[in-house]
Order: C-alpha cells, then sequence, then structure tokens
C-alpha cells in the first residue's frame, strides 16, 4: 500500500495499492497502538518517520502522491493524513516523554519537495506538537541525484531551525566529535544523530570522550580504563612520580617505573582515536599516547627516545633526527640511558602542513 500506485523502480519494483480511507482509519490505530507499546516497553523517545519514501513520506512528496482526492494535490492535502497520524500518537505517548518526527527535506529530483515546502512541512508538525524535527533528505524516488559531502544535510537543518525557532537533529555525513561540536556550537543544529559512525566504531562515543578528556555521566570511566582516557599530566601524577610535567597540544608520554628522564617530541594532526603502546624491554616500561588534535591538515605520528627522535614530515614519512639536530621546532635530543623501543606509530597522512607539539617529563623519581 502508499499514497498513490506508482512503484520505486518501474518494471522492478512491485506495484502498491493506492490507500483508501478505510485502509488510512485502520493504519492510524495500528500507528497509535504502537505507540502504547512503545512507551509500555519505557522507551524513552519516539520519533514518526516520514522521511525515506516510507508510506507517511509517500504522501508528503508530490512525486509520489499523484491522488486527486483531499489527500492530494497542494501541501496542505498532501500533510493531512500524516497529521492524523501523528495525532493520534502523540494523543497515546506520554506527555512526559519527548516525541520527534524525521522528514526529507528534498527529493534531489525536479518537482520534488522544494526547501520551502520542507519548511512549511516542519511547521505543521512543531504546531501538532513535535518536540523537534529529525532533518534527512532524499531516498523517495530511485532517480535522485543527490549532492553528497561532509555534512551534505545539516544545511536543511540549518534553515528549518532558523527560520521556525524549532529544535532540529542534524544527520547524514556527521562522522566525527568536532563535526558535531561544530554544528551545535554554531547554532545550526540541537542534536545531531549518527549512525554508520557507530557501525564502523560501536565506541564511537567512548573514544570521543577520550580525546576530549571528557568525564561525566555520558561517559563513566572504570578504574582500569580511568587511567587510559586521562591526560598526560594526570595520568604521570597517579602514576606516582614527582616533577614537573608539561604537554603540548595534547599529546603525551606516560614513563612508567624505572624509567629514566626522558623528553619525548611528537607531530601530530588531524582527529582520531587515542592510540596506547607499550614496551617492556629494557630497564622499565614506556606507555606511550599519541592524541591526535584539530588540524585537519596535519600528519597523525608519535615517537619515543631510542637514539634521536623519530619525526614524521608533512608528506607522511618518517626520518629520525640525530642527538643535537633541529627540526620543525623540536630539539631533537634524547637521552641515551633510556629503555629499548619499538618504531614510532605508524604515520598516516592527512595533507600537508605537519603541527608539532613536545612533551617533557623533568625530574622523575621512579616507584621503588
Amino acid at each position: 500500500m502508499a499514497a498513490s500506485g506508482l512503484p520505486y523502480r518501474p518494471g522492478v519494483s512491485a506495484v502498491p495499492r493506492a490507500l483508501t480511507r478505510a485502509d488510512m482509519t485502520a493504519l492510524r490505530s495500528e500507528f497509535a497502538a504502537a505507540a502504547v507499546r512503545a512507551a509500555d516497553c519505557g522507551f524513552d523517545l519516539l520519533e514518526l518517520h516520514c522521511a525515506h519514501g516510507y508510506l507517511l513520506s509517500g504522501f508528503l512528496s508530490p512525486l509520489t502522491n499523484h491522488r486527486d482526492d483531499a489527500y492530494g494535490g497542494p501541501l496542505e492535502n498532501r500533510l493531512r493524513f500524516p497529521l492524523e497520524v501523528f495525532d493520534a500518537v502523540r494523543a497515546v505517548w506520554p506527555g512526559d516523554r519527548p516525541m520527534t518526527v524525521r522528514l526529507s527535506a528534498a527529493d534531489w529530483a525536479p518537482g520534488g519537495t522544494s526547501p520551502e515546502e520542507a519548511v512549511e512541512i516542519a511547521a505543521a508538525f512543531a504546531a501538532h506538537g513535535a518536540d523537534a524535527v529529525d532533518v534527512s533528505t532524499g531516498q523517495v524516488v530511485a532517480d535522485e541525484t543527490p549532492e553528497y559531502g561532509r555534512s551534505y544535510q545539516t544545511p536543511f537543518a540549518d534553515r528549518i531551525r532558523n527560520a521556525l525557532g524549532v529544535p532540529v537533529i542534524a544527520v547524514g555525513a556527521i562522522s566525527s566529535w568536532d563535526d558535531v561540536n561544530s554544528l551545535l556550537l554554531a547554532g545550526r543544529a540541537d542534536l545531531c544523530a549518527l549512525g554508520r559512525p557507530h557501525l564502523y566504531d560501536p565506541h564511537w562515543t567512548l573514544h570521543a570522550a577520550a580525546d576530549q578528556s571528557y568525564e561525566g555521566p555520558g561517559a563513566p570511566w572504570p578504574a582500569p580504563t580511568a587511567r587510559a582516557a586521562a591526560s598526560p599530566r594526570r595520568a604521570a601524577a597517579e602514576a606516582g612520580f614527582s616533577g614537573k610535567v608539561s604537554d603540548g597540544d595534547d599529546h603525551g608520554a606516560v614513563l612508567d617505573r624505572g624509567v629514566p628522564q626522558a623528553q619525548v617530541d611528537a607531530v601530530a594532526g588531524g582527529v582520531g582515536q587515542v592510540r596506547e603502546e607499550e614496551d617492556l624491554r629494557g630497564a622499565g616500561r614506556v606507555r606511550r599516547f599519541a592524541r591526535r588534535v584539530r588540524d585537519p591538515g596535519g600528519v597523525a605520528a608519535a615517537a619515543v627516545p631510542r637514539r634521536g627522535v623519530d619525526r614524521a614530515d608533512a608528506g607522511g614519512r618518517a626520518d629520525r633526527a640525530g642527538e643535537g639536530r633541529q627540526r620543525d621546532g623540536g630539539s631533537g635530543v634524547l637521552p641515551q640511558q633510556g629503555p629499548a623501543v619499538r618504531e614510532p606509530v605508524a604515520q598516516r597522512g592527512l595533507g600537508g602542513g605537519a603541527r608539532n607539539a613536545q612533551l617533557h617529563v623533568e625530574g622523575l623519581d621512579p616507584l621503588p
């Protein structure tokens, strides 16, 4: 069943049956019954999906709604059944729990929903009690031509939010915590929803918290991992060392149990997750952290002492500067008596413009 008897792909997809008024009444009741079950299950938020060519989306788009009755034609008519369903669901959904609606703000095809209509659709749902509008686009017709890119759907959310003053959820090709923070702080969205990044990294949220040294109810750190998520300064203090610890650009090295005084130079850039390596050879253990910072044009790398300092240039290649040699603002001088270590963390080129940082651990008193 659908708003109109139009297949998604002519000659390939099944041809749906256009809904009758009796069908609409029955489906409206089924939507409401589903909302009751969701409330009984304890869900905190309910979203009515009116996007991506699904049943209610098919009524909203002029490309999929060819009806000639009170539910087709002008936007007011195309909104009628989706709003009926929204009202029925809102009536049974607990008033102290938020309810949102998801919209396709553009069909990416000629004759589809216009930006002006998208604002009108969002305004209609807000007037009927939507607490926020989840702004997506497309997936309504098979011959769409989306303009994909980084955060490519955010402009539609931005427009609705700032035209209507209603909360919006931005979605689509938002992949890093830096993207999320930028969109929220710029006033382009109130929430960001991420799907595929969590499929790629199920612990995306915890990694984002660790990268930003965040601690709070959203990211509690169990005792075994709290130190790994801490800043270099805090980690060194918790390890029981006395002395001065200074860091630059949130890069660090924690020297543990019997490691003599050392200086570590690091080059890093771009946004990435905390990386940790340990080496148990030699006189002690070296735990290394490379935290990539907000510099999308840089290169990510980290090095620890051997006979010189391993550095990475803007092309992603590593070389070793000997004692006394200076390069890119680093001292290039490291003590000889430190433990044997592995090769530096693998470099990954992220573009030109390496960014330098240093961390010094001075006057360490090793644990007994």
